[in-house]
């Protein structure tokens, strides 16, 4: 299979003249959503509210009892608290808390899809080919008339 890249003439002189092709990053491409993530949120939100709800009050008690052991109550004063009503009180949080997570998310979700794109543009370089011979959008893509195609071997 032959493989050819589309390239200006003076591309192809340096081409030949060094025998290296450039791997492009991302942001030099003419379309600048090209090779940009879309994510639209941390997870599937139903996916996300069943995780939340599956495990918000999983490991309550050893999280109240580190609390506990935190404070400078006695041993005594420790043995008075109900930790049932403490387990209720931060159960009737849940709805305030779920709304907290998928704020959270929906504010956090263009920052992962940038610092992907950014940690893409200094890590990635892409080497376009292709395998038709003739191409007559190649000038209009390229905004030129001069873009010719070379073989790669």
């Amino acid at each position: 299979m032959s493989l050819y890249k589309y390239m200006s003439g003076a591309g192809a002189i340096r081409l030949f003249r060094s025998g290296m092709l450039r791997f492009t990053q991302p942001i030099e491409f003419n379309d600048p959503f090209e090779l940009q993530p879309f994510l639209k949120g941390l997870a599937h939100k139903p996916t996300l509210e069943n995780q939340f709800h599956a495990n918000f009050a999983k490991n309550l008690d050893p999280q109240i009892d580190d609390m506990l052991t935190k404070t400078n109550l006695t041993d005594e004063q420790k043995s008075k608290i109900n930790r049932q009503d403490i387990r209720q009180l931060i159960q009737s949080q849940a709805p305030q808390a779920l709304e907290m997570l998928n704020t959270f998310a929906r504010v956090i979700t263009p920052l992962i899809s940038r610092q992907i794109y950014e940690f893409a543009n200094e890590n990635l370089g892409v080497l376009c080919l292709t395998e038709a011979r003739e191409s007559t959008n190649v000038g209009a893509l390229c905004g030129s008339s001069s873009w010719r195609r070379d073989r790669i071997r």
